[in-house]
């Protein structure tokens, strides 16, 4: 679906679409890693207070 709306954004819009992508891809780069998958893997639960403070010892 992301590659459609880049070759949709490329063929429309020209240069500006070509670089509206990669602005884009560069933000779903940063994006994924940050909020997807921490939650994937279960890191959420080391930042529970209790975990924090067993950790902290």
């Amino acid at each position: 679906m992301l590659l459609a709306a880049a070759a949709y954004l490329k063929g429309v819009y020209g240069a500006f679409g070509q670089g509206a992508t990669y602005a884009t891809f560069v933000g779903i780069a940063m994006v994924v890693p940050y909020f997807g998958l921490p939650g994937a893997f279960g890191v959420y639960g080391m930042f529970r207070r209790d975990v924090r403070e067993y950790f902290a010892q």
